[in-house]
C-alpha cells in the first residue's frame, strides 16, 4: 500500500488494491468492483519485500508460497495442496504474473528484479498446474521494463508466460 512501501513501487500495490487494502475511494468508482477475499488469494514467489509489506502480508489471510518452498518441494509439491484447496473454494481464478518473479539472471525484468527468483520453466509449470485444477478465467503479466532487456530475453519469456496462460484457460 502507499503507507507500507519504502520503494514507492506502484506495481506492488495491485494485490493490495484487489483485496481492498488501499485506494478504496478510487476503486469505488469502478462499476461492480468488490474486493477479493484474502482467504482465496495467493502470492507465489514473492521476495525482497519492504519491512512493512512483509509485516502486513504475515498478518493477512493471503497464502504465500516462497521460492524456497518451490525449490525444496518442486512446483507440484509446493503448489498442488494450495491449488486443490482453492479449487474447493472458487470456480475460477485470475492469474497475474509479475514478470520480475523470475530470476534476473535468466529474465532481466526491471530495476526491482531481486536475485533468487523462479525460472521460466517453474513459472510455466505453476500456471499449467493451476489450469489443471481450476478454470483460469483471465490472466496477465506486468512489471516489465524493456530498458532492462536489451537482448529481448524477457520479452520472449513473457510471450511464453502468455502462451501458458492461454493454454491453462482452455477447457480440459
Amino acid at each position: 500500500t502507499p503507507e507500507t512501501t519504502d520503494s514507492g513501487f506502484l506495481d506492488g500495490m495491485g494485490l493490495a488494491m484487489i483485496v481492498g487494502r488501499c485506494w478504496q475511494h478510487v476503486l469505488s468508482t469502478i462499476p461492480g468492483y468488490a474486493p477479493i477475499p484474502e482467504s482465496v488469494t495467493s502470492l507465489i514467489g514473492a521476495r525482497d519485500l519492504d519491512a512493512w509489506e512483509a509485516r502486513d502480508l504475515e498478518a493477512s489471510a493471503i497464502t504465500t508460497v516462497s521460492v524456497e518452498d518451490i525449490r525444496t518441494m518442486g512446483v507440484r509439491g509446493a503448489l498442488e495442496p494450495l491449488v486443490e484447496l482453492l479449487a474447493r473454494e472458487v470456480d475460477q481464478v485470475y492469474v497475474h504474473i509479475d514478470i520480475d518473479v523470475h530470476d534476473p539472471e535468466e529474465v532481466p525484468a526491471n530495476h526491482y528484479n531481486a536475485p533468487g527468483g523462479l525460472s521460466s520453466s517453474e513459472v510455466r509449470e505453476a500456471i499449467a498446474l493451476i489450469g489443471r485444477h481450476i478454470k483460469v478465467a483471465g490472466g496477465g503479466i506486468g512489471s516489465y521494463d524493456p530498458a532492462f532487456d536489451p537482448e529481448g530475453k524477457t520479452a520472449e519469456v513473457a510471450v511464453g508466460v502468455l502462451e501458458s496462460l492461454v493454454a491453462a484457460s482452455r477447457p480440459v
